[in-house]
């Protein structure tokens, strides 16, 4: 794909497409993160959202697709500069 979107006038994001965990629960902890990854090793994001796209889709036996931006690591630092972090992620959106 011939998808690029500059992040701080510096360098450009990367596209990539992964297996990502999705569920309810907000992870900011380091230990919990490296044990779901332990649990599933070609796991490369979680996000929140999916499960639940996924199970309206199911139902209705209609395609989806997620595109995340990356804001954080799930790794205790979710509060470091996550204003700036979430709108490098959204695009610009605010």
């Amino acid at each position: 794909m011939n998808w690029i979107y500059p992040i701080d006038g510096k360098s450009n994001s990367t596209l990539l497409a992964v297996d990502l965990l999705s569920g309810e629960t907000l992870i900011n902890d380091k230990k919990y993160r490296d044990e779901l990854i332990s649990l599933h090793p070609t796991v490369k994001g979680g996000e929140m959202e999916g499960a639940g796209i996924s199970a309206a889709c199911a139902s209705k036996n209609k395609n989806w697709i997620i595109v995340k931006g990356i804001c954080d690591f799930a790794d205790g630092n979710k509060d470091v500069d996550k204003d700036k972090n979430q709108i490098i992620a959204g695009g610009g959106c605010h």
